[in-house]
Order: structure tokens, then sequence, then C-alpha cells
């Protein structure tokens, strides 16, 4: 704050002292003190890279694609930019992860009631437009050819977030299998496969009680 007051019109300071703020998590502030450190020097890298990193970790994964797409523009091999995005694909796989487990769950209802097929197969259709949608609203405010960067997410990630990714497939499967697989099969096998994928999920946090490291991801 003493740089900022003695620089009033530099940025860095005031990249920096959002940095602090968020260390003693005052989040809002150190929004503030971003936005004041692009506005001095819109083209500041490593502000946005902070920004979109809070935005990231707040959920506003729209507002941190923008941020991301306008710093990337500027400065296209800023390496923590590119872990930002790598971020907000893992945010944005966290909600699809949390939308299957929700219709998992409906689905199974609907199975044992022994519902007909149509009703799964629309349930199951549904949510695929729904998730489709709120991928598509994160994904076009990202940059042009983003989807080269995402071809090698997977080798970036540590081994917990590796196997975070492998049960989140594990769900889709089991979903797939509850929504579009005969009655007399769909049920056990559906449930199964998710089983493992939950145990899947509970080694992770294991992983990470006994650190097995952290995701690549930079923040700053």
């Amino acid at each position: 704050q003493e740089a900022a007051r003695l620089a009033p019109h530099e940025s860095e300071p005031f990249n920096m002292m959002g940095l602090c703020l968020r260390g003693l998590v005052l989040d809002d502030a150190a929004r503030q003190a971003y936005q004041e450190a692009l506005r001095l020097d819109p083209t500041n890298a490593a502000a946005m890279n902070n920004l979109a990193a809070l935005d990231t970790a707040s959920g506003r994964l729209r507002a941190a694609s923008k941020t991301l797409r306008t710093g990337l523009s500027i400065d296209p091999q800023y390496a923590y930019l590119h872990s930002n995005y790598d971020g907000i694909l893992m945010r944005l796989i966290n909600r699809l992860y949390l939308a299957l487990i929700a219709l998992f769950l409906l689905l199974v209802v609907l199975t044992e009631q022994k519902d007909p097929y149509l009703a799964r197969a629309g349930s199951g259709l549904a949510a695929i437009l729904v998730c489709s949608a709120l991928t598509w609203s994160v994904i076009r405010q990202l940059p042009p050819n983003s989807h080269l960067w995402a071809r090698g997410l997977f080798q970036r990630l540590s081994l917990s977030w590796r196997i975070y990714l492998v049960g989140f497939l594990l769900y889709f499967v089991a979903v797939a299998i509850l929504a579009f697989g005969p009655l007399r099969t769909a049920g056990t096998v559906g449930i199964w496969v998710a089983v493992l994928g939950w145990a899947v999920g509970m080694s992770r946090i294991f992983l990470r009680i006994f650190g097995a490291g952290r995701s690549r991801t930079g923040r700053n």
C-alpha cells in the first residue's frame, strides 16, 4: 500500500498489493487492486493473470476467460496465463462432474421405478444439452484455437488431478449406461461403474492428504 501511495500512477505496485491482499483472503480488495493496475497499464499481463486466477478460484469462469483472452492476445508466451487456462478447464470439469452426479441420481430413480426407456434417454439428452451449453458459455470466451492447448492437459496435471479426471470419465460412462442401456442391465452395470468412479475420487482425496502433489496450474 505504501508503494502504491508513493507511485499512484504506476501499475505494478497495485498488482503486488493485490497479491498481498489475496494472501490475506481479502478477495474483493485484491480484485480492486488488480483492476486499478490494469487501468493504469492495460497491457500488464501479470495483473491480468492474477485477476484471472482470482476469478477462476471464485468460480467466475466467464470473467476469467475474458481476462485470459485479453492477456494472451497481448503476451501469448506468458506461461502463467496458459497455466490459468488449465485452471479454468478444471473448474469447468468440476461443474460438469457435479451435474453428472445429479443426473446419475435421477437416472437411478428412473431405473429403479422401471420408467420407460424414453424417459431415461430423454433425461440423458437433456443433460447433454445443458452441459454443452454450460461448456460453450465458457469456451467461447477463450482465445481462438484454445483446444490445441487443452490436448496436453492430462500430462500437465498432478497425479491427484489425473485421478480426478478418470473418476469424471467413469461417472460419464455410468450416466450413459443408465440413460441409454437396456433396463435389465442398466441399473446394475451403471451403479457399479459409478461406485468405481467414487472409489477413484476417494483415492484422489487420500493422495492430496498425504501430499502426492498439487496441480501444476499456476496462480500468479
